[in-house]
């Protein structure tokens, strides 16, 4: 998969989301039992996974990642019937944990985009009438930092536009 910046911070917590894994061959150590004990995990097991780890595992053959909840074709459906859905619960790093699964799955990078244009209008709206916390808390890490930038944008472009129509 594709690696993304080693030191942005962004990318260390998209990173930390549990991904499903089904284990190929026994494998030590995994995950721990109540006792703090290493569990053995045998293959076939499923179990879940910070994607950093299942990621390097997948690589080496160890595990099988499979496509995460947020990802899953029912999800899909849910987003593209409605735009207005809350993203930070779905998934904080939506967009940024996705485009590392787009290889894992044909039609993901598309699916992406499509929620991304449907979203972007939704937040070019409310960045002109200004954000509600509501609004601003139902978007994923990378809404919130465009939602931002938008209404900055906004109130400059009122700015110039005021300035231009008093002369």
């Amino acid at each position: 998969m594709s690696s993304g910046r080693y030191f942005d911070i962004d990318d260390i917590l998209a990173v930390q989301q549990r991904v499903p894994c089904i284990v190929r061959q026994n494998v030590v150590g995994l995950a721990y039992d109540h006792n703090m004990e290493p569990s053995e995990n045998k293959a076939g097991s499923k179990l879940s996974l910070p994607f950093w780890i299942a990621d390097s595992l997948d690589a080496e053959e160890f595990v099988e990642m499979d496509i995460p909840l947020p990802f899953s074709k029912q999800s899909q459906r849910k987003l593209l019937a409605s735009a207005n859905v809350n993203l930070s619960i779905i998934c904080p790093y939506f967009y940024k944990l996705g485009s590392r699964f787009a290889e894992l799955s044909p039609n993901l990078a598309d699916f992406l985009m499509h929620v991304y244009i449907q979203r972007l209008v939704l937040i070019y709206n409310q960045a002109q009438y200004g954000s509600s916390s509501d609004f601003l808390s139902t978007l994923d890490y990378t809404e919130k930092k465009y939602s931002s930038a938008s209404f900055q944008a906004y109130l400059e472009w009122q700015h110039i536009n005021t300035s231009i129509t008093s002369k």
